[in-house]
């Protein structure tokens, strides 16, 4: 699996400057394996457990693109993105 994961990254043109992506995942090796697969594909990646980061993360990282668990221990992901959509100044992010 992990050879098919290089033979795609191979189809995208590369990156100018790179992109930051914020992932909130729960599950550790999910996180571990996502978060440096991203980084080999030249992405900078900041990865939480939990959501309790998410806003001071979101305004200090400024992420182009959040991947978010929706089922978290200490909050729920479906909250958490009803609080992003409700500031003016987050709706950039994906």
């Amino acid at each position: 699996m992990t050879a098919q994961l290089l033979t795609i990254k191979q189809q995208f043109p590369s990156h100018r400057g790179k992109k930051r992506i914020l992932l909130i995942e729960d599950n550790d090796i999910n996180r571990m394996l996502l978060s440096d697969y991203l980084s080999y594909c030249r992405y900078e990646v900041q990865s939480f457990p939990e959501g309790s980061k998410f806003f001071d993360t979101i305004e200090n990282f400024k992420p182009d693109l959040i991947l978010l668990d929706l089922k978290l221990p200490d909050i729920d992901g479906y909250s958490l993105l009803a609080k992003k959509e409700q500031k003016a100044d987050l709706k950039y992010i994906s």
